[in-house]
């Protein structure tokens, strides 16, 4: 299984390759799982980053350059807040990756602190929050950048991932999932994460694991992912 899942993960990194910003992480400190162990660091449209949807004051505290906002000032403050979010290491890195790892959550925090309103950098967070084993600064970071960028559907998805493989919340992970896809309907990987969540955790609606892939062929045509429901049928006979 151990191959299998390896060989799963190679072939969807040599689908997505050819499309320019996207950053797939691994955490090579956790013991292999069934799950896909993949996660976005980078928007999956990046030309086409929707505008910020909250009020962002202007630095000489003139008029906010955005009046359309989502949620009430004080809330949004409230989530810049967890920057001040204590450094903890939990997870058991080499001393060389945990510095780099603290140094690089230093960085991004003083830029997020002058200008909140980057996505790349909260997603990049929340990725280094994961790596270190600080899963709730993981989530404050993507909710966050779901939460400036709701168009984009890389935190969706690094969401659902978190809440599959570390919180082991089903039903939110399939949220997340499902609204990765309305999001991203073009991207194969969405349709492979929720497929692997009903496959090999969610047993309850096991019954949609093929039904999730029929619909990723419809949208987007991908040859890996008509490979992989032949593969699925196959094993379930």
């Amino acid at each position: 299984m151990k191959n299998k899942k390896l060989i799963i993960g190679i072939a969807v990194f040599a689908a997505l390759s050819g499309f320019t910003g996207w950053y797939i992480y691994r955490d090579i400190t956790k013991e292999f799982k069934p799950q896909p162990p993949l996660s976005l660091g980078v928007s999956a449209n990046p030309t086409e980053d929707s505008p910020p949807l909250i009020e962002k004051q202007k630095p000489n505290g003139g008029q906010s350059s955005v009046t359309n906002f989502s949620r009430p000032e004080e809330e949004i403050e409230k989530q810049i807040s967890t920057l001040d979010r204590e450094i903890a290491v939990k997870a058991n890195l080499q001393e060389g990756t945990k510095n780099k790892a603290i140094m690089d959550i230093k960085e991004i925090t003083a830029k997020l602190k002058e200008d909140y309103d980057q996505l790349q950098e909260w997603l990049q967070l929340g990725l280094l929050r994961n790596l270190i084993g600080d899963y709730e600064g993981a989530k404050q970071a993507w909710e966050f950048a779901a939460v400036i960028r709701p168009k984009d559907p890389v935190a969706f998805h690094n969401l659902g991932d978190l809440y599959w493989m570390q919180f082991s919340d089903f039903p939110k992970a399939e949220k997340y999932f499902l609204e990765a896809i309305e999001k991203g309907p073009q991207h194969p990987l969405f349709y492979i994460k929720l497929h692997e969540l009903y496959r090999y955790s969610y047993k309850e609606k096991s019954d949609l694991a093929d039904d999730v892939l029929e619909q990723g062929i419809k949208a987007t045509g991908d040859p890996y992912l008509k490979n992989l429901l032949e593969e699925y049928r196959k094993e379930t006979k």
